[in-house]
């Protein structure tokens, strides 16, 4: 049992049963195809903001939006891009977490993350 757990009095039975349910619901992989569909769907200009509520979903996410704005794949070597590649999308913001305020009000709103894309192309 993590130390934290210990700590906070929390079941620790809750992790194992969450990780069960996602890898049997083939969560991550159901919410990377998502993420797809909802970016390519998008008209120029538009946004997509995805609220994520713990960290395997926020990583997913982080790592979906990353592929969007990559640019270029030449190697620095390279003096000049060859490639062609330009961003599809572009960052909004990074991740916001919920404030103090939020925190007082609605405690189970610390893990939430909202991150946000814009379509460029």
């Amino acid at each position: 049992i993590p130390a934290a757990t210990r700590r906070t009095g929390g079941n620790p039975s809750k992790r194992s049963f969450q990780a069960i349910r996602i890898e049997v619901n083939d969560e991550l992989s159901t919410l990377e195809k998502s993420i797809d569909d909802m970016f390519h769907s998008l008209k120029v200009g538009g946004r997509l903001s995805i609220i994520t509520f713990h960290s395997l979903e926020d990583r997913t996410v982080k790592e979906k939006f990353r592929e969007f704005t990559k640019g270029c794949t030449c190697p620095k070597e390279f003096p000049v891009c060859v490639c062609g590649n330009t961003p599809e999308g572009k960052l909004i913001n990074k991740g916001i977490s919920a404030t103090q305020k939020e925190l007082d009000e609605n405690n189970r709103s610390r893990s939430a993350r909202l991150r946000t894309i814009e379509r460029l192309k």
